[in-house]
Order: structure tokens, then sequence, then C-alpha cells
């Protein structure tokens, strides 16, 4: 009887072991699942954070490029309405836009002078304004381009010439 019991003894102590190495082996598995689980999470959270970044720049870009197009939108206006005015004259000497841009070391001028006689509303703000519905005169588009680029305008009508003289820092 007594080496029943040893053997009893000694098999429960064997199949303590087996469950205790068991319960090891379970516990290593979820151990190595949760460490898997938790680089796979790191790798999601990282292209997450990698996407965002790409979002962001893509962003930019073509937000810059609105800003881009728009200080063009602005100069092309100016143009465009120099053009118009200067078409409804009769006389040909009177049909000619002068536009200059020159850098004065560090400042750029950008001056547009066009001929025209007739008397010119003017804003608040110093600049031409009008009532016309639709296509105005570009000075919203000036003042942006001036707002963006910390840009003087000045704006005078004398002697039937009417000249912008747009002035702002070269950043670069």
């Amino acid at each position: 009887v007594a080496g029943v019991t040893e053997t009893t003894s000694k098999t429960n102590l064997v199949a303590g072991v087996t469950e205790t190495t068991s319960k090891t082996n379970l516990v290593a598995g979820v151990t190595e699942t949760t460490s898997k689980t938790n680089r796979v999470a790191e790798a999601t959270e990282t292209t997450s954070k990698t996407n965002l970044v790409a979002e962001a720049t893509e962003t930019t870009s073509k937000t810059n490029r609105v800003a881009e197009a728009t200080e063009t939108t602005s100069k092309t206006n100016r143009v465009a309405e120099a053009t118009e005015t200067t078409s409804k004259t009769n006389r040909p000497s009177e049909r000619e836009i002068f536009l200059t841009l020159r850098n004065n070391g560090g400042q750029y001028v950008l001056e547009i002078t066009n001929h025209f006689a007739l008397p010119i509303e003017v804003g608040e703000n110093g600049l031409p304004c009008t009532k016309k519905i639709g296509h105005g005169l570009g000075m919203a588009s000036l003042e942006i381009f001036a707002n963006k680029h910390d840009a003087f305008v000045d704006f005078s009508h004398e002697g039937g010439l009417v000249r912008f003289t747009v002035y702002w820092n070269d950043y670069l």
C-alpha cells in the first residue's frame, strides 16, 4: 500500500507539474499574442500619423497653390480692368497701359497706369469702388494680396491718369 501511495503521490506531483507547465505555456501564449497585438497597434498608429502628415502636406500644397492663384488673379484683374477702361476711349493715344515692376533692393514695386478721364468713386479704404454687380474692379483681390504680403497700395487719379502702385518686401 505504501508503494501505491508513493506512486500515487508521484503521479499527482507529475500531474501538478504538467498542469503548471500547461498554464505557463498558456500565459506565454497570451503574452506573445498581446505583444504582437501591441506591435500591430503601434504600426497602425504610426501609419495613421503618417497619413495625417501626408494629408496636412497635401492640404498645405493646395493652400499654397490657391494663394498663388489669388495673387495672380489680383494682378490680372487690375490689368483686365485697365484694359477694359482704356478700350472705351475714342483716342488711340489714350489706349495705352503702362505696367512697371521693379525690385528696389529688397522691395518690389508694381505700378499700373492708364488713361481714364471720368470721375472715379473711391471707397473708405482709398481704393476705387463700384456698384456694378458681378465683375468688380479687382480691388478685393488686390486687398487680399496686400494683406498677405503686408503690402502698401497707393491709388491716384490725376490729369486723366489712373495709377496703382503696390509696394511689398521681398522675403526670399
